[in-house]
């Protein structure tokens, strides 16, 4: 007995952090080839997450007098094409690195040593570590959700610790 198994076409998408950079597009085909669509132009996306329909990106210092960095969404349409993005609004906060959706946007701004939840909760991490160089400041480098949706795990690497907050961004001890 044989099984003919159906395969679909998928979309592939690659952040290119350049000043001249944005977001592309790909349709991965069945055979394992990639075709290149378009790019959505962005200035510098460091991270983004798909959730929804939704592409959320941060960018690495959107802005001409603030060296913070930004977040923005763009909506995706059903062929996977990324519409215009939406305003992009502040992390408070220098190289944002990685993100957490869910019914709200959190980030960890790594240079500035802060977590935000967007977007007016910031968290600025305080403390350092044993090696010289690499933490002698915190780096918060990622948010995420433990299974249950109900605490945000923090990993610093400045620090070399695992911070633990609730929803609203209060230290879990």
């Amino acid at each position: 007995m044989t099984h003919k198994q159906h395969y679909k076409n998928y979309t592939m998408y690659i952040a290119s952090c350049d000043k001249e950079g944005g977001i592309y597009r790909y349709i991965l085909h069945p055979d394992g080839s990639a075709e290149p669509m378009d790019k959505m132009p962005l200035d510098r996306p460091m991270y983004m997450v798909m959730s929804e329909k939704r592409m959320h990106v941060l960018l690495q210092s959107p802005f001409d007098q603030s060296p913070d960095s930004g977040y923005t969404c763009l909506e995706a349409n059903a062929g996977g094409e990324l519409g215009k993005p939406d305003v992009i609004i502040s992390t408070k906060g220098q190289v944002a690195c990685h993100l957490a959706v869910t019914n709200e946007v959190y980030c960890a701004n790594y240079t500035s040593g802060s977590v935000i939840k967007l977007s007016d909760q910031l968290v600025v991490h305080q403390g350092s570590s044993i090696h010289p160089e690499r933490q002698t400041a915190p780096h918060p480098h990622q948010v995420v959700f433990t299974p249950d949706g109900n605490f945000l795990c923090v990993p610093d690497l400045g620090m070399d610790e695992i911070l633990i907050y609730d929803q609203h961004l209060n230290p879990i001890s």
